[in-house]
């Protein structure tokens, strides 16, 4: 919460221009896609959304789509970050690296993010 105020305050003094104008599918589906990536790059789905946050509300987005946006990220990108704390779990119980729990289960990702993306059409 703090690090989400911190980053609205710093928006209001350096606005940061978005690509997009409004929030709808395709722009969820791109939102996804940079949370899966920094996902996989290990950062917690809650700094993500912290990030994204202060920045998609200027757009004044509608709050389910929204949700439903932050809802994929945490929930696909969990399978998709190494140290998750379910991943690690699963390291740890297993003996698995977590590089190889990532290649393991880039597929399903990969094919849940279509399926999200298709959801977020169907859902607008």
């Amino acid at each position: 919460g703090v690090f989400s105020v911190g980053l609205n305050q710093l928006m209001q003094v350096i606005p940061i221009a978005l690509p997009f104008q409004q929030y709808g599918a395709i722009e969820a589906s791109i939102v996804l896609a940079l949370g899966l990536i920094a996902g996989r790059l290990g950062i917690h789905a809650i700094m993500i959304m912290a990030v994204f946050n202060p920045l998609l509300q200027t757009l004044h987005p509608p709050a389910d789509l929204l949700a439903f946006t932050y809802l994929a990220i945490w929930g696909i990108g969990m399978g998709f970050n190494p140290v998750s704390g379910t991943m690690l779990t699963i390291q740890g119980t297993f003996g698995i690296k977590g590089s190889q729990l990532v290649h393991y289960n880039t597929p399903i990702v990969s094919l849940l993010f279509v399926i999200t993306c298709i959801s977020f059409w169907i859902y607008s």
